[in-house]
């Protein structure tokens, strides 16, 4: 879970270098529509996005509405039954 400094729910406030090491390595980014999840799509890795408009939605990466709770994020996104490949959603 990465945060800036001001954001004291998170577990790691990485600089740029270490956020670009970082986004670089990820296989799957959840996040906001901000700025280090723009990075994650375009360094490739499975980027899903929490939008209000799809406008300006990273390339690349699912959006999902600010609606939608973090356990249906996760229901889709986690193996598990009626999960995977060909799963509706």
């Amino acid at each position: 879970v990465v945060g800036g400094p001001l954001e004291p729910w998170a577990v790691e406030r990485p600089d740029l270098p270490g956020l670009v090491s970082l986004a670089g390595r990820a296989r799957l980014w959840i996040g906001p529509d901000s700025g280090p999840t723009h990075l994650a799509a375009r360094l490739g890795g499975e980027v899903h996005a929490l939008a209000r408009d799809a406008q300006w939605l990273p390339l690349g990466a699912r959006r999902w509405d600010f609606a939608t709770s973090p356990g249906d994020i996760a229901a889709a996104l986690l193996p598990g039954p009626g999960n995977g490949p060909g799963a509706p959603g």
